[in-house]
């Protein structure tokens, strides 16, 4: 459904279209929702699951990227111990070292945001609220 709207100008009546875009909130006769609210909410939380999504893959590719470190060590320890290359308990490491990764970018992503919220409270405090001692006049 699309909305008219007259509009006045200056000295002159005009008529002036403009159109919005209406849905009818159904039980509610009178009531409509404009899309075009309803178009940015929308979009305003698409942009923050994708940015959720970016940094998961972002955490998912740091963690890989560390167990893969650890297992091309682990193969080249493994290698010069027996003297042959073969794949045996150093493999079953590996899951363990990327899970490890993963959770421990998190905590410092957690501890990074923790730290912000900290800094950006005390900013307006003064020092006595800080803890900070007052100067001393000196004699």
């Amino acid at each position: 459904m699309k909305l008219g709207i007259m509009k006045w100008t200056g000295r002159d009546r005009q008529r002036v279209w403009i159109v919005v875009e209406c849905r009818r909130v159904p039980g509610r006769p009178g009531d409509r929702i404009r899309l075009a609210r309803e178009r940015r909410r929308r979009w305003a939380a698409a942009r923050r699951l994708a940015g959720k999504a970016s940094w998961v893959m972002l955490k998912t590719l740091a963690a890989a990227g560390v167990a893969y470190l650890y297992a091309v060590r682990a193969m080249e320890a493994a290698y010069l111990q027996r003297g042959y290359r073969a794949y045996g308990g150093e493999c079953l490491v590996i899951p363990f070292v990327f899970y490890g990764a993963f959770k421990a970018i998190g905590l410092a992503e957690r501890a990074a945001r923790a730290a912000r919220q900290w800094i950006s409270a005390r900013e307006g405090m003064a020092c006595r609220e800080r803890g900070i001692p007052a100067a001393r006049p000196r004699e």
